[in-house]
């Protein structure tokens, strides 16, 4: 894949290749660092082929909104054209 993510599970990679048909499910890979205050801040370094960085943040900025996901006090887009995610 020309982008980044975790290749989750191999019967879908088996499968195309035997029958040149397949489902290959991947997700994102999160790393979890603490702040000086002890806070813990997710940085999310690889998102799955074909995940649009910009739909995911407005995805998790309105979820946090409708009450949907709890504990989430600041969302930063640190990524750029050159560097990705």
């Amino acid at each position: 894949f020309p982008t980044y993510g975790l290749i989750v599970g191999s019967q879908g990679i088996h499968d195309a290749y035997t029958t040149g048909r397949g489902s290959i499910r991947m997700r994102g890979v999160v790393e979890v660092e603490e702040d000086a205050r002890g806070r813990s801040l997710l940085d999310i370094t690889e998102l799955p082929y074909q995940v649009n960085h910009d739909n995911f943040i407005t995805s998790i900025a309105d979820q946090v909104r409708d009450g949907k996901l709890a504990g989430i006090s600041n969302i930063e887009d640190q990524s750029s054209d050159r560097v990705g995610l």
